[in-house]
């Protein structure tokens, strides 16, 4: 009885862990096609992609001492000598109406020294130009 219990509750914790594992594959491979897709616009566009997936640092003073933190962004590129932050969403985030969204790229802004932020969105074809 214990054991076949035992058993039964193994079955569906893999079965619920296979599931995990799909849908963060899906997901995966969904962010990786955005991508791809998000630098053809910027270049459709006129932007050249300087760099992809570009890490950097930004510092917050924290009672008084710098707390150092790194920060990632999708790619850097420039259009008519002026650089800029790209950031490449697709589906309900892909819109400065979403929150994380809109904190990430007020971040990248705060972070890069670049010109503003390219909010992108490959699925809907449109690019935003996010100045602070």
């Amino acid at each position: 009885m214990v054991g076949s219990f035992l058993l039964g509750a193994l079955v569906v914790w893999t079965l619920v862990r296979t599931g995990q594992r799909r849908r963060l594959a899906h997901a995966r491979r969904r962010g990786q096609r955005a991508e791809t897709l998000g630098f053809r616009l910027l270049a459709r566009h006129g932007y050249r992609v300087l760099r992809r997936e570009v890490r950097s640092y930004s510092t917050l003073e924290v009672d008084g001492r710098r707390v150092k933190f790194p920060v990632r962004a999708d790619g850097i590129a420039r259009r008519r000598w002026r650089r800029y932050v790209v950031e490449i969403k697709s589906g309900a985030s892909a819109t400065l109406r979403h929150r994380e969204t809109r904190r990430q790229c007020i971040e990248y802004a705060l972070s890069y020294r670049c010109h503003g932020v390219l909010l992108v969105d490959p699925e809907a074809g449109r690019i935003w130009v996010i100045k602070i």
